[in-house]
């Protein structure tokens, strides 16, 4: 019996980090193959130039946008620039889900008090303060390999040359151009994001039990729903970053004043409907991307934890 008494027992949420971290990875994986082809047409019409009068635009609406990259670009073109996320969204979503969980364990007063939907909202949103300072530089690269279609001259090859090439010109601060921007996307879109899995995937846990028991589909729509909310409650946040990190003539200046020249300059060429470009495929591969990613990272969690 004092033997047993000797032997250490870990508590609970001793490896809870590092699971954190591998599951964020595993659905960062998921997120990323499932959703960057719709991703790449979004950021092709966001960016698309205005139209000189009398000429159409450069593409009709996201079917044209998506029949012409596969008539001149074949398959693959929906995969443009898919290097860089593959290479920066796996870890990043492991700072994702690592820095959600410890902005839950902060806010949690007692480590056996379930947080409300409200906390959970504010772990979001301190959970877009920490990735920021890695999205800005990754998103920047994804985006200007993604503009570079059959219609728009060749700047990079592929994500290391792309930023090779932005360090030679702006140096360090070049990465991070859009930070101020993506931050005010990534703050209220990640607090949105993450209350809204949470609350909705509540809603299906039978009486007296507990996340365990839900299958994937409740989790999978959970997830879904959770990208469509954040889109639907930061887009035109997302039409003037894309708009600022792709452009290459430094046309609007860094920081707030860049966001509201940016924001003037779209409702000026476009109209008030320019700050909602991209919207359908954003929604479109919003949800299976998203479902996926949540899908992966509460099975990964819960085999990390039969282990």
């Amino acid at each position: 019996m004092a033997d047993q008494q000797k032997q250490p027992v870990a508590p609970p949420k001793a490896h809870a980090k590092w699971k954190d971290f591998l599951s964020g990875t595993i659905g960062g994986m998921a997120l990323v193959m499932a959703g960057h082809p719709l991703d790449t047409l979004k950021v092709r019409i966001q960016t698309m130039p205005k139209p000189l009068p009398g000429q159409p635009p450069m593409y009709k609406n996201a079917v044209d946008c998506a029949r012409k990259t596969f008539v001149h670009e074949g398959f693959k073109g929906f995969y443009k620039g898919m290097a860089s996320p593959l290479t920066g969204v796996p870890p990043l979503y492991a700072v994702v889900f690592g820095a959600y969980g410890s902005s839950k364990n902060y806010l949690r007063k007692d480590p056996s008090d379930p947080l409300t939907v409200t906390q959970i909202f504010y772990a979001g949103c301190m959970t877009g303060v920490a990735t920021t300072v890695i999205t800005t530089p990754m998103e920047l690269i994804k985006s200007r390999l993604q503009v570079q279609s059959f219609a728009v001259n060749k700047d990079f090859n592929g994500p290391f040359d792309c930023g090779k090439k932005i360090l030679q010109k702006n140096g360090l601060p070049g990465l991070f151009k859009g930070t101020v921007v993506t931050l005010w996307r990534d703050v209220p879109g990640s607090g949105v994001y993450f209350a809204t899995y949470e609350g909705v995937r509540r809603q299906f846990i039978p009486q007296g039990g507990t996340v365990n028991d839900l299958g994937p589909l409740p989790l999978l729509l959970s997830g879904g729903l959770a990208g469509v909310a954040n889109w639907l409650a930061v887009f035109p946040i997302d039409v003037i970053k894309s708009v600022m990190q792709t452009d290459l003539k430094d046309t609007f200046a860094p920081g707030h004043r860049g966001m509201l020249q940016c924001a003037r300059h779209i409702v000026q060429t476009s109209g008030p409907a320019g700050l909602f470009k991209g919207i359908g495929p954003a929604l479109l591969r919003s949800f299976p991307a998203n479902a996926t990613c949540f899908l992966a990272v509460e099975m990964s969690m819960r085999l990390l934890n039969r282990i």
